[in-house]
């Protein structure tokens, strides 16, 4: 459940499926938008990586 100090991140189609998740919770105040939430997972490296960059919707 999702409390006023989380956030929930879903991940839908493709990368449910690449990165092996459908969600995820992160503590609110973690990042200023979607871009910087990207860029954080983007550095878990692996599948993540794909996250970096330009992507439609994130930012």
């Amino acid at each position: 459940m999702t409390t006023p100090d989380t956030i929930r991140v879903r991940f839908f189609a493709r990368l449910r499926e690449e990165l092996d998740t459908g969600e995820l919770e992160l503590p609110a105040g973690s990042a200023a938008n979607a871009g910087d939430i990207a860029r954080a997972l983007a550095e878990k490296g692996g599948p993540w990586q794909q996250l970096a960059g330009d992507q439609p919707g994130l930012g």
